[in-house]
């Protein structure tokens, strides 16, 4: 949930960037194999579009752990 100047800067090994305003449910459910109760790691720096992006992905089927 990074903007790409932040993720450019620091990022976990392996993340992948999707911006909360790209964030599509689908797209990521496609990139976990299909499968919305895979684990998801949502970082951004100061937590209110991690938030944001957990409530998008809550209402569209993921599940919380």
């Amino acid at each position: 949930m990074r903007s790409p100047r932040e993720f450019q800067a620091v990022h976990a090994s392996g993340a992948r960037n999707l911006p909360l305003d790209r964030l599509d449910p689908e797209h990521l459910a496609d990139l976990c194999g299909g499968a919305k109760e895979r684990p998801v790691l949502i970082l951004c720096q100061g937590g209110t579009r991690a938030k944001a992006a957990s409530r998008t992905l809550d209402a569209a089927g993921f599940t919380a752990t």
